[in-house]
């Protein structure tokens, strides 16, 4: 696998933000491994299963005001 550069985005409450392009082959790599051992091999099915892992996002935050809100919903529970 690449590595990748992590992208400083910003800071929240004095803490850095940062975007990391995180995906299911980065998650399972093992597997993905093994699939690429099998697609460049030659087996189309390994392959293309092996493309739709690096493609496929960990996590995918849709908007600012969507972790905005867990957060804060986070703060309200810390009380209870």
């Amino acid at each position: 696998m690449k590595r990748k550069n992590v992208k400083i985005t910003g800071e929240l409450d004095g803490e850095k933000v940062f975007e990391v392009d995180l995906t299911a082959a980065n998650d399972d790599w093992m597997r993905a491994g093994r699939l690429k051992a099998r697609a460049d091999a030659g087996d189309k099915e390994a392959a293309a299963e092996l493309k739709r892992m690096e493609e496929a996002p960990m996590v995918e935050i849709t908007s600012e005001s969507e972790s905005e809100a867990k957060r804060k919903e986070k703060g309200k529970n810390k009380g209870k």
